[in-house]
């Protein structure tokens, strides 16, 4: 038997495998058979014994899909797929903030990393993202700070039907910590979120004319 029965791996990860051996004792080395495909001659290494008839074998930094089974002997376990996950990467993130409407201030837009994410109470937040993978979805998570606020995360998400565009949109409710994540339409998810300190900027008093 062997586990996991359906391996994922992180594009250019290791991929942890292992078999379970019953029906007596094992007197003959374990091997673990690669190959990439049903047509190509199968590599071997040797698998390491865990005890209880388990043995494993890493396979290091996977970057395409391929084949595996472990052996014993004349005996060779089913040929299993090791699939390759490819994680979801930032390549843009472009926000704009629009003020509330009694204000008649203009938006302002900026890329992440020019300028700070400051804003009044009940602006509307849009976050446009660029990946590089097809999306199912982003979802932005939104965290008070604990010195002022003891609410939980609040968190806004959207789905897509594999476009890399996504946009995200919240609401303007006080300063904290934004998170945004992807996930590609495999269900990887991005290893590196896009994080933001969103500050809360005082609105000044009405202007008497």
């Amino acid at each position: 038997e062997v586990t996991p029965k359906e391996p994922e791996v992180v594009y250019g990860s290791d991929a942890e495998l292992e078999v379970k051996i019953t029906g007596g004792t094992v007197n003959e080395g374990v091997v673990l058979l690669t190959r990439m495909d049903a047509g190509s001659p199968p590599t071997q290494a040797g698998a390491f014994a865990m005890g209880e008839g388990r043995f494993g074998q890493r396979l290091q930094r996977v970057v395409q899909p391929v084949q595996i089974a472990f052996a014993v002997g004349k005996a060779r376990s089913p040929w299993v797929s090791v699939d390759v996950m490819r994680q979801p990467r930032f390549e843009s993130v472009m926000i704009k903030v629009t003020p509330p409407a009694y204000t008649k201030l203009p938006p302002k837009e900026f890329a992440v990393g020019t300028s700070d994410l400051v804003a009044l109470a009940g602006s509307i937040v849009e976050a446009r993202i660029t990946s590089n993978r097809p999306l199912s979805a982003g979802v932005v998570t939104l965290t008070p700070p604990r010195s002022i606020s003891r609410d939980k995360p609040d968190s806004v998400s959207v789905s897509t039907q594999g476009q890399k565009d996504i946009t995200l949109r919240w609401k303007v409710k006080g300063p904290a910590l934004v998170r945004i994540d992807l996930k590609d339409i495999t269900g990887a998810a991005s290893s590196q979120p896009v994080e933001l300190d969103q500050k809360l900027l005082p609105d000044q008093p009405p202007e008497v004319t």
